[in-house]
């Protein structure tokens, strides 16, 4: 068995990327985590996007854990201000 032996070729690590759909997949987590905090105050991810539009609010959909989490007296006032828009 050649390679088994020290005298073999080298073992080479792979390493391995994020395929482009493995990237993709990213942005719905955010949605998702998005849509979840918005419906605990009783609005749904589109009409809160929507609404956002309308009052000239923008949000950064890539904030990890959502916006919901980590600033959520904040959020509450940025949903607050898209259901008046709506």
């Amino acid at each position: 068995m050649e390679g088994s032996s020290g005298g073999g070729p080298p073992q080479v690590a792979l390493l391995t990327l994020p395929s482009p759909q493995a990237e993709g997949r990213f942005p719905s987590v955010w949605i998702v985590r998005i849509n979840a905090a918005s419906r605990e105050l009783g609005v749904g991810y589109s009409r809160l996007v929507a609404g956002m539009d309308k009052q000239g609010i923008t949000l950064d959909r890539k904030i990890p854990c959502g916006p919901g989490h980590q600033r959520p007296q904040r959020f509450k006032k940025v949903v607050e201000a898209a259901k008046a828009a709506s």
